[in-house]
């Protein structure tokens, strides 16, 4: 008897085991969104260096009055807001101040500057060897990224001396900002 105590006890013990692992269960909760992209250029009255959902402060106009030779004071800043996994290129273009057309045509100089020199873009008239009406130049280039960037440099123009020997007439050049998706 003792025996069949013990066989039995035995086969209780061990199946306690088999019917405990009928009722292990589990449940996964899964969690998802979506980021959407973040690629945003702006001409900003102050340089940015924090991202956030409010929109920045842009400049109160994008025309500006020559005046004469030199610097032209509190242009703005060239900020851009990205999030885009395969980077960006941010790029400018300055176009000559020009008055009139074809022969009649006649131009002013300006240099363009983004932060470091190494981002001036300078234009030269035709009456040089080798004039620079328009050109175009890389500010930033970014092949990836893994978080959110800001990138802020402030817009430096200078009028070139030419200004002073310049023919009357109205003179007109533009600077295009150019944001490229990697």
């Amino acid at each position: 008897m003792k025996k069949t105590i013990a066989i039995l006890l035995v086969l209780v013990i061990g199946m306690v085991g088999v019917w405990a692992g009928a009722y292990d269960d589990s449940r996964t909760l899964s969690l998802t969104t979506t980021v959407t992209d973040l690629a945003t250029l702006y001409i900003t009255s102050a340089r940015q260096t924090t991202y956030t959902t409010t929109e920045p402060d842009e400049i109160s106009s994008f025309v500006f009055v020559v005046d004469g030779p030199g610097v032209i004071e509190n242009v703005g800043y060239v900020s851009v807001f990205s999030n885009l996994r395969a980077g960006y290129t941010l790029a400018y273009t300055a176009n000559v101040m020009t008055s009139g057309t074809g022969a009649a045509a006649r131009y002013i100089d300006y240099s363009v500057q983004i932060g470091s020199d190494a981002n001036t873009l300078i234009t030269t008239d035709a009456y040089n060897a080798t004039p620079v009406l328009t050109g175009t130049k890389n500010i930033k280039v970014v092949s990836s990224q893994t978080a959110t960037q800001v990138f802020s440099e402030e817009i430096v123009i200078t009028i070139d001396e030419n200004f002073d020997t310049a023919v009357a007439g109205e003179y007109t050049g533009t600077i295009v900002f150019n944001f490229v998706a990697g």
